[in-house]
């Protein structure tokens, strides 16, 4: 929530200081030991496997486990009440593409569960099974049996076949770290399992154990959602999203690694520039720029800066804002340690580092979208994270531009513009906003025109940036003293700033104050589809925790419901795209190729397609994007197409 957002623009360390709650969880119950006696059979080969699928009886539930190995299937366990089973990894013959063209060289034996795949592809498609995973995505990812999963036709139908634990526990509980089944088991069923983590536990009897209490806490879990009325959101908005994710990251989008090359050498050069004139700052002296400890003695005690302040270690603090403090005032050297740091940043966590993250095969970068891990449903991004590409300074831009288009193809960014302003406007019905909104006029400006008393017309530059912090401000529960800082203006402006804001919007207090009072009652928020959003610390003893949880119970509504409006628009967009590409095009690996959804950035997508439909898929997803969902307020998208990221942002 606040935090979210301050990470998102790249204030970490001001984040780090907001600390935040807990997660929610399960309420912990009794630990104790109960032996677990089910029967199943082994199966190790085709024929066996076979034979256990095709004697199952007709509508069944049978729960899915999967041991991993490195992101792949190493046993799957299927359990269900009438009977059970271990697939387990049979030899194969494995030929490299060295011994494809040698015929005297010998095949390497591996263990290997791809016998399976397309008997258990068969199993999934009998619709009149229910299937139950820990982890749908995780394991239609290891498998790549995810073609069963069809995007329904609209989002009015559900896909009623599968269930995912893991999804069910977070619109249940929300973000946490205990959330698989050995947890939950634990803290729910009161069963102590043994930790799969460790090898000497990974028999055949323990993994069944984990399928069939697997099972329980799907009954619990389905009893739940249909009681706390989240049956909605799972079924129309997170289950049918778990195939877009799915291709997305198979999709992938093309880095030019000579681009990225190139900028490492430009952005060290630079570095090493700037190196030479930090030390001539710091009257000649060579020290390690990148060391906390060094920098603060060169700082506070060799150059004699006075107000360094020490952290409990005793160590003087030189975090971006005793840095940014210091440029203000004048010191040089703290503007240049500045730069040096971003510089730094740029080169690791990007031009390097991505390059080492391009597929040698695909020439792709393939993040792993989360769909389980943020407070307030919006997707994260991890594995590289693409969701935090530099777009704020120029160096930053520079980077998106490696991210291209194949030859012949066109990248499109379709953003949804104001989208938590236009959403606070609908939930706290301020008829101003909305009429503002309607009439297309720049809200931030309108804003001023309220706030300064004067004409729209007349507002000036001034006016509009202070009203734009106001209203983003706003959002996330910012204090007079933040937006005195964020302006640079008295704390006293400030206040008189917010006062005047809330008195020509009084909506906006009492939805401010509304949904503080809800989430003191009920520990959580909800978003406009009635996503549970849980709200720790929010009757909290400690002032800054209350006061933490307060602002992030503000926020919550608003970027969630963006959250949700956006996973609509992807899984609308994404069977519009199945339809499209059929018509441009009957062979289904240049379909596969040329249009695509790539890349979700929070309020943002990123997609592909061949140059001569991207004009036609740009309208497309523009008209998806506005029109998914009904509000007060007109949703408005802004689309570019262009031969890089940098270029459709």
């Amino acid at each position: 929530m606040l935090k979210e957002y301050l990470l998102s623009l790249g204030f970490k360390s001001i984040a780090a200081k907001l600390g935040a709650p807990d997660a929610p969880a399960p309420q912990k119950a009794e630990r104790k030991n109960i032996d677990f006696d089910t029967k199943f059979i082994t199966i190790n080969n085709l024929y066996q496997l076979e034979s256990f699928v095709n004697n199952l009886p007709p509508n069944l539930t049978l729960n899915i486990f999967t041991l991993y190995n490195n992101s792949e299937a190493e046993k799957i366990a299927v359990y269900s009440e009438e009977r059970s089973a271990i697939i387990k990894p049979a030899e194969s013959k494995v030929v490299d593409d060295n011994q494809q063209n040698d015929l005297f060289s010998t095949p390497q034996i591996k263990q290997s569960l791809n016998y399976a795949y397309p008997v258990l592809q068969k199993l999934l498609d009998i619709k009149s099974n229910k299937y139950v995973f820990e982890s749908s995505k995780d394991f239609l990812t290891a498998t790549k049996l995810y073609s069963h999963l069809t995007l329904p036709a609209s989002r009015r139908e559900i896909l009623n076949n599968f269930d995912d634990i893991e999804l069910m526990n977070y619109l249940l509980h929300g973000t946490s770290k205990e959330n698989n089944i050995y947890f939950l088991a634990k803290n729910l069923l009161e069963y102590e399992l043994k930790d799969l983590a460790e090898p000497a536990n990974q028999t055949d009897e323990n993994l069944l154990k984990y399928a069939a209490l697997q099972h329980k806490i799907h009954q619990k879990f389905q009893q739940e959602i249909f009681e706390k009325k989240l049956l909605n959101i799972y079924e129309h908005f997170e289950k049918p999203l778990i195939q877009v994710l799915i291709a997305m990251e198979n999709a992938g989008i093309k880095v030019d690694a000579n681009i990225l090359k190139t900028l490492s050498a430009d952005f060290t050069g630079r570095l090493k520039t700037l190196e030479k004139e930090i030390y001539k700052l710091a009257d000649g002296e060579e020290f390690n720029i990148a060391s906390p400890k060094q920098l603060g003695e060169v700082l506070f005690e060799r150059i004699g800066i006075q107000g360094g302040k020490k952290s409990k270690s005793g160590q003087y603090i030189t975090d971006s804002e005793v840095l940014e403090t210091l440029a203000v005032q004048g010191y040089e050297i703290a503007d240049k340690v500045l730069e040096y740091r971003g510089l730094a940043k740029l080169i690791n966590t990007y031009t390097e580092a991505l390059q080492k993250e391009i597929n040698p095969k695909t020439h792709r970068v393939h993040t792993k979208f989360n769909n389980v891990t943020t407070t307030t449903g919006r997707l994260s991004s991890v594995a590289p994270n693409l969701q935090n590409i530099p777009i704020r300074s120029e160096d930053g831009r520079k980077i998106r531009k490696a991210f291209i288009a194949e030859a012949g193809n066109k990248l499109i960014g379709a953003d949804y513009s104001q989208i938590e302003l236009r959403l606070l406007a609908h939930v706290a019905n301020i008829d101003v906003l909305i009429k503002a909104f309607k009439e297309g006029k720049d809200i931030h400006s309108a804003t001023a025109a309220q706030i300064f008393g004067v004409d729209i017309t007349q507002v000036t530059r001034e006016q509009r940036d202070r009203a734009k912090t106001v209203n983003f401000g706003i959002i996330y529960g910012q204090s007079a003293f933040g937006l005195a800082k964020q302006l640079g203006i008295s704390n006293g402006e400030a206040k008189t700033i917010i006062e005047k804001y809330f008195a020509q919007y009084p909506g906006i207090r009492a939805y401010m104050d509304n949904t503080i009072k809800f989430a003191r009652e009920n520990g959580y928020v909800e978003t406009i589809f009635k996503r549970k959003i849980y709200v720790h610390g929010i009757n909290d003893k400690n002032g800054a925790r209350r006061n933490f949880a307060e602002r992030a119970a503000i926020n919550a509504p608003l970027q969630g419901s963006a959250a949700d409006i956006i996973k609509l628009a992807m899984i609308a967009i994404s069977s519009e795209l199945s339809v499209l590409s059929s018509k441009y095009s009957n062979n289904s690996e240049l379909r596969t190729k040329n249009l695509q959804l790539l890349l979700q950035i929070h309020d943002e997508l990123i997609l592909e397609c061949s140059e001569d439909a991207a004009e036609s898929v740009a309208a497309k997803c523009k008209n998806i994007m506005e029109n998914v969902t009904n509000l007060s307020v007109p949703l408005v998208v802004e689309t570019r197409i262009g031969n890089n990221w940098g270029e459709v942002h």
